[in-house]
């Protein structure tokens, strides 16, 4: 025999409670969760942005040295 509707949202709403009450610690508030991927993706955006611009630092740097040891060595003779 099917659940009518009214029994569904009770046996939902009575869940709802439960696990409100006895998992506090584990439930988490969508809005609040929301906002923490909003600030992940900053992050991570951040991440990025900060390799990107270390990897061009070290290959300038690379290339820089690259020049300072041939000038360095062609004056030598």
């Amino acid at each position: 025999m099917p659940l009518e509707q009214a029994e569904i949202d009770r046996i939902a709403d009575a869940m709802v409670e439960r696990v409100q009450s006895t998992q506090h610690s584990f439930w988490i508030d969508p809005e609040a969760h929301y906002q923490d991927h909003i600030a992940m993706r900053e992050v991570i955006g951040s991440w990025s942005s900060a390799k990107g611009i270390f990897a061009r630092a070290f290959i300038g740097l690379v290339i820089i040295g690259t020049i300072a040891i041939a000038i360095f060595g062609l004056s030598q003779k």
